[in-house]
């Protein structure tokens, strides 16, 4: 309008009085544009307090949170296992040749010694040395008697390393005998006699012979208890 009086002949107080008009005019949509601008920045302030973001970022802050308790546990159980096989690599160097050493020395009087020598690998399955040829036999290639006294000589070797210095315990067996034949019995009966002057020994039998055997062998040091 202003420009549109100026392309006419009008007088000058008509033109101050557009002009006047003109400026409250601008004046006015200069003003709503910073009550615009002020309004969205409220808006943007307000939305930091949001629900729905306060609750994005508490997620946020949570996964964060897990992830470095994940780490941190990942670091653990990567330090643990490194002690472990620190630990396995020792038992192997120090405690397996003892252990080999003594179930040989049990398990030779147990078979009036055909097989004194035996192997464990790095996974702790057994071996056996072949005393004439000194091939390395695999435990699941021999008799499920001979396997079974392998184990039993294993089991009494690891029990007496394990055992504090200067501490004595108790071996208790029950049912050894449930795969030895008549043979295999007796001889392991002996070997257990020379322990038991070391030791107590406590055998759960349901066989008649087998207690037969043990008293004829035990004599008067064997104490009989009928359950």
């Amino acid at each position: 309008q202003f420009l549109h009086l100026l392309s006419q002949e009008v007088s000058i107080c008509e033109l101050e009085e557009a002009l006047e008009k003109e400026e409250k005019k601008n004046g006015e949509d200069i003003q709503n544009v910073l009550l615009k601008a002020k309004e969205i920045e409220t808006i943007l302030k307000n939305s930091l307090k949001d629900e729905d973001l306060q609750k994005v970022v508490e997620e946020i802050n949570e996964l964060e949170t897990s992830k470095e308790e994940v780490e941190d546990t990942i670091f653990s159980l990567k330090t643990a296992l490194e002690t472990l096989n620190e630990a396995s690599t020792e038992i192997h160097r120090d405690f397996v040749p003892v252990l080999n050493e003594k179930t040989g020395y049990i398990l030779s009087k147990m078979t009036c010694n055909k097989y004194n020598r035996l192997k464990l690998d790095d996974n702790l399955v057994l071996h056996l040395v072949e005393p004439g040829t000194g091939a390395v036999v695999s435990a699941d290639m021999l008799s499920c008697g001979t396997v079974e006294q392998i184990y039993l000589a294993l089991r009494i070797a690891s029990s007496e390393l394990l055992m504090l210095k200067g501490e004595t315990l108790p071996l208790i067996m029950d049912e050894v005998f449930s795969f030895y034949d008549q043979k295999r019995t007796v001889d392991t009966l002996e070997m257990l006699k020379d322990l038991s002057t070391k030791r107590q020994i406590i055998l759960f039998t349901c066989k008649k012979w087998e207690l037969d055997a043990i008293c004829e062998m035990y004599g008067n040091n064997v104490n009989v208890i009928k359950l």
